[in-house]
């Protein structure tokens, strides 16, 4: 569904570059990874390019696991996740 890349930082910390493709833009994917987010204590940006949307996360490995799997399991309803590259 996306692509990950994570890099351990501080003891327990990752963080991690993932890249979500489909219909994702303009059907509020951003300010739902912004929620999820904050509900997870991870920080980092959440932007726009030419693949779909690319998230930078930072946070504890746990809170960074469970926050990755809700980003497809609370999609907006009008987004579709297609895949990666």
């Amino acid at each position: 569904m996306f692509d990950s890349a994570a890099k351990q930082t501080e003891e327990n910390q990752v963080a991690e570059r993932i890249t979500v493709r489909g219909l994702v833009q303009g059907v509020g994917f951003r300010p739902t990874v912004w929620r999820l987010a904050r509900d997870f204590n991870i920080r980092g940006s959440v932007i726009n390019n030419g693949d779909g949307v690319e998230i930078t996360a930072q946070g504890d490995a746990h809170d960074l696991r469970n926050f990755v799997a809700a980003i497809t399991g609370e999609a907006p309803p009008l987004s579709q996740i297609f895949g990666s590259r």
